[in-house]
């Protein structure tokens, strides 16, 4: 039974900091902490591989020009990298 529970990941993370235990939040969210040395990953061999963040939107004749402009600046902009803490 938990005895912390928490829908936002910097909560979770600085509970786990703070002495609470465990908590199981995406890499980037816990990137900082774990540079710093107050966290570890533990059971690394266990932890699911890397996934690609998507895109999605809808056809490109209803795309307003902001959002267009956001999805070419991601893809042109954007060094996506999933495998490492950086």
């Amino acid at each position: 039974m938990p005895s912390f529970v928490t829908n936002a990941a910097e909560s979770a993370v600085q509970h786990a900091i703070d002495g609470g235990g465990l908590t199981l939040v995406l890499a980037y969210q816990a990137a900082a902490a774990i540079r710093r040395g107050a966290l570890a990953i533990l059971l690394a061999e266990h932890e699911r591989p890397p996934s690609p963040i998507q895109i999605v939107y809808p056809t490109q004749r209803l795309l307003s020009a902001k959002v267009r402009a956001f999805i070419d600046m991601a893809v042109a902009e954007t060094r996506w990298s999933f495998t490492e803490l950086g």
